[in-house]
């Protein structure tokens, strides 16, 4: 059985680290840099939907709707932040101080 200083010496090269510095920085950035990417695309082809749904949001529930959004994703484990309300109360009309207050 060979120990790591024969290995070493026997000229074999381990395996690039999965762990390595710049191939975590470079993942990280190309991963951040597709999520834009598509959340761009969404925004740009489906804006007209996306406004009438928040309009819908506001008109409905209000302020009482952007607080359920808040507690919502703080009380349960969700899939959705509660920046999804924030930007539903917005979106739709309502004043930044409004959503803050809410």
């Amino acid at each position: 059985m060979a120990d790591g200083a024969e290995v070493a010496a026997q000229g074999d090269v381990p395996p690039p680290s999965i762990m390595a510095p710049r191939r975590l920085i470079i993942s990280t950035l190309l991963g951040l840099a597709a999520l834009m990417a598509v959340v761009g695309l969404v925004g740009y082809f489906f804006r007209a939907p996306l406004l009438r749904v928040s309009r819908l949001f506001v008109e409905s529930l209000g302020g009482v709707g952007v607080a359920v959004g808040f507690y919502i994703p703080d009380a349960f484990t969700v899939p959705l932040p509660n920046d999804v309300a924030t930007v539903l109360g917005l979106a739709g009309g309502m004043g930044f101080l409004e959503v803050v207050l809410w």
